[in-house]
């Protein structure tokens, strides 16, 4: 792990009570024993990974309601389309949020299926 990601996990973590700081330093001075190190590299490893999958989920969360989103336009467009076979693409467009551009796709791409 990188000194400086593990510096910043560090500051994460709750300081140990200061009877605890004084005992380590009465037993071992000021090199902290290798097992109690290894010990907070590997919360520190374990709150990261955490930390990871949150904001992973939240991507992934994020994308699911953009793909949600893309998916009630598209239904919702050509539904409209389908309906109000009068309507200039400016008119549906207008109606439903979207682009020109997209009723523009959306018509060409069911003038294509038929």
């Amino acid at each position: 792990m990188a000194s400086l990601e593990y510096k910043e996990l560090k500051q994460g973590l709750p300081k140990p009570p200061q009877q605890l700081i004084d005992f380590i330093h009465e037993v071992f001075g000021d090199e902290v024993p290798r097992f109690i190190r290894e010990e907070w590299e590997e919360e520190a490893q374990k709150r990261g990974m955490e930390k990871g999958m949150e904001k992973g989920m939240e991507k992934g969360m994020e994308i699911g309601r953009k793909q949600e989103k893309e998916m009630i336009d598209r239904t919702f467009t050509l539904k409209t389309i389908q309906k109000f076979r009068d309507w200039s693409d400016a008119e549906v467009a207008d109606f439903v949020g979207v682009t020109v551009e997209y009723v523009q796709r959306l018509r060409s791409e069911l003038a294509e299926n038929k």
